[in-house]
């Protein structure tokens, strides 16, 4: 509430890990690389009623590389917001902050993940599953249904220059350390995975126990 906000002498801040206005909400962090962005970062704010709609006192901008995945972004916020807090806190006390409006006509909202967002849709596109992948590692995680019905969890991916006109979820080539699926646009090599009730793996012990074959559809 506004009373308690108002409560300490120089009110209440937050670090928000991500560059507001755009995702405000619960779960930025995700929806920047489910989103494909290719930068992130932290934002200090001097808290008001609203949802992450407070004046910004400092950010810093964090690069997301290609394969960068959920909880490898966490951890470069976690460390670049630390340090920008601090010196946040010597501003106010020193009476130098700036406080910067948001634009609310720029917001974008990450909201709460849903479970189901966490079954891979081969017909998308490769770079969004590939996006989709790495922006539920380490949490909550991706699957797919393998041909006997079982779950099989993808925990690492890469794009690659591949195409094929085989139906979305094809597995159309199987190597020596990954195996390659047909998306609704390009294929996607698969890098990492965990068979159902079993510990996460390199793709290519997977394969060394035959676990999936080509021409396999994965659904």
């Amino acid at each position: 509430s506004k009373e308690i906000l108002e409560l300490p002498k120089y009110g209440c801040i937050n670090v928000h890990a991500s560059l507001l206005p755009k995702y405000r909400g619960a779960a930025p962090i995700q929806y920047a690389i489910i989103k494909g962005e290719k930068e992130s970062g932290v934002t200090i704010m001097q808290m008001d009623i609203g949802m992450d709609t407070g004046a910004m006192l400092d950010k810093v901008v964090v690069p997301i590389a290609e394969n960068t995945t959920m909880g490898e972004l966490h951890d470069a916020l976690r460390e670049q917001g630390a340090a920008l807090l601090l010196q946040v806190i010597d501003k106010i006390a020193a009476g130098t902050a700036v406080a910067e409006p948001q634009d609310d006509a720029q917001a974008t909202y990450a909201t709460l993940l849903d479970r189901s967002m966490e079954h891979i849709d081969w017909s998308k596109t490769a770079q969004e599953v590939h996006n989709l992948i790495r922006g539920f590692n380490p949490a909550p995680s991706t699957f797919t249904k393998l041909p006997n019905g079982k779950s099989l969890k993808i925990w690492g991916s890469k794009m690659t220059d591949k195409s094929s006109a085989a139906a979305a979820g094809t597995v159309i080539e199987t190597g020596k350390h990954s195996f390659f699926v047909a998306c609704g646009e390009g294929v996607l090599e698969i890098t990492e995975v965990q068979p159902e009730s079993k510990k996460r793996m390199p793709a290519q012990v997977f394969l060394n126990g035959r676990g999936v074959q080509e021409g396999d559809l994965l659904a």
